[in-house]
């Protein structure tokens, strides 16, 4: 939580910057408009008095969001949480049209955050992850990020929904694929190649449907949704090495079938080797959906209608 001293000093220091910066380039705009090294020096002294407004600005926006984190719980993911901290800040809730976006930065601002706790997790676990197939490395660095989602797992639904309007889905997907990105690389794939689309793809696809499902999970701690995460995984590293086979394929037929591209048999090695995973965990499936059924449970363990 940011004191508010510190969020009044901030602001202060924003006004400062903003009144000095003015001040500055009128003074010199008067003694240099003749010359026109003159008037590269003043362009030059604008712009860094203005970058440091810009810099005051920012910390003032990142102290708000901050403080605004702290009353989602009771007020949703919306501006009357931010208009409520910056009252708890000192400030005018004027301060609310430092984000135009509104309560679609708050948003992202969490998931943001969240993401780089959650790289900062993997590369602490790095060693440990390295000794476990390719397939639980995945799983187990994708839960590292979805239990970040369960403080505010009630919300969360509200959360997407802001997240998904057309006016803030480009924000949205650009965290979703630098998360995934960064678990590709946690995980020890460098690969630059075409192959890296579609890994990334594929890992975007298991994320989102992953975090719809632990929405409707009532299991204890999210069993289910685990569970379902590791079969996800397994089904979509199959499927991305399937479309490698089928990429190589159709590139070794288009140079005349000369030679079998390197990979090849791997991809379809590995694809295999997830096919009979899938197969093992088929029974248990069958368990869980037909427990579907019956009464939902609520989250403090009684039985919803």
């Amino acid at each position: 939580m940011t004191p508010p001293s510190l969020a009044r000093r901030l602001l202060q220091s924003a006004g400062r910057h903003a009144t000095a910066a003015r001040a500055g380039c009128l003074a010199r705009l008067d003694d240099a408009a003749p010359s026109t090294s003159g008037r590269t020096a003043y362009c030059s002294a604008a712009s860094g008095a203005s970058g440091a407004a810009e810099d005051s600005q920012e910390a003032l926006r990142q102290a708000l969001l901050a403080q605004a984190m702290q009353h989602v719980a009771s007020r949703g993911w919306s501006t009357a949480a931010l208009v409520v901290a910056a009252r708890e800040l000192g400030m005018s809730p004027s301060v609310v049209g430092l984000l135009p976006r509104g309560e679609a930065e708050l948003v992202e601002h969490y998931m943001s955050q969240c993401n780089a706790r959650a790289l900062d997790s993997i590369a602490a676990k790095r060693e440990q992850l390295q000794g476990l197939p390719l397939d639980a490395r995945m799983a187990d660095a994708l839960q590292i990020r979805l239990e970040l989602i369960t403080p505010f797992i009630d919300s969360w639904p509200q959360a997407l929904a802001i997240a998904a309007r057309p006016s803030n889905v480009s924000h949205s997907l650009a965290l979703l694929f630098s998360l995934c990105d960064g678990v590709w690389h946690a995980v020890g794939d460098d690969s630059t190649d075409a192959t890296w689309y579609t890994k990334r793809a594929v890992i975007a696809g298991v994320y989102a449907t992953t975090s719809l499902y632990m929405l409707t999970d009532y299991s204890p701690g999210f069993r289910d949704t685990w569970q379902a995460l590791r079969r996800r995984v397994a089904d979509g590293l199959a499927l991305d090495a399937s479309l490698q086979s089928v990429a190589h394929a159709a590139a070794g037929h288009g140079a005349g079938g000369a030679a079998q591209p390197a990979g090849g048999d791997a991809g379809a090695h590995q694809a295999q080797e997830h096919e009979a995973e899938r197969s093992t965990t088929q029974s248990t499936d069958g368990g869980q959906e037909a427990a579907a059924d019956g009464p939902e449970p609520s989250r403090d363990g009684s039985v919803r209608a």
